[in-house]
């Protein structure tokens, strides 16, 4: 989780000087920010999910488990619906 922490805040370094002051929230969670940023999400938004791309596996500390953005993605929305 350590690791995953300074992706996303090396990651938020790069976004700063080009969102300025504007609100952002900062999620280490993969699957959490994914469900949060699609639920928040209202009509002519577009959601941007990076970084993983065709990857379908996330890299733990303690092994590598399936994760699929894509599936997540999917769940999110079903869920809103």
């Amino acid at each position: 989780h350590g690791e995953d922490a300074a992706i996303v805040d090396e990651v938020e370094r790069g976004v700063l000087p080009v969102i300025g002051d504007k609100p952002y929230e900062k999620i280490v969670d993969r699957r959490t920010a994914i469900f949060h940023a699609i639920g928040r999400a209202q009509a002519g938004d577009t959601v941007v999910i990076l970084g993983k791309g065709h990857e379908t596996y996330q890299i733990l500390k303690d092994g590598t488990i399936h994760f699929d953005d894509r599936e997540q993605a999917r769940e999110a929305i079903r869920s809103r619906a």
